[in-house]
């Protein structure tokens, strides 16, 4: 399964802070630093970890923002 991932700003920047890292000032480059991308590793084998195999996320891309109607990335049916 793949899974397309907002993250929630303020809380990565905010447990980056308490690890003692600073993040890239702009969205589009923090969801594609490593520490970043470890993070919501671990938290989606965390959240994960009770679904069958065939259940669990085995890729995901994160994305700088949330998907709206006015950027066409959401709409409706």
């Amino acid at each position: 399964m793949v899974a397309l991932i907002v993250p929630n700003v303020n809380t990565i920047r905010a447990k980056a802070a308490t690890d003692g890292l600073s993040l890239a000032a702009g969205d589009g480059e923090m969801v594609q630093d490593p520490f970043v991308r470890r993070l919501i590793d671990a938290e989606v084998k965390r959240v994960t970890a009770h679904l069958a195999q065939y259940e669990s996320i085995k890729r995901f891309a994160l994305l700088p923002k949330d998907f709206t109607f006015d950027d066409g990335s959401l709409t409706l049916l």
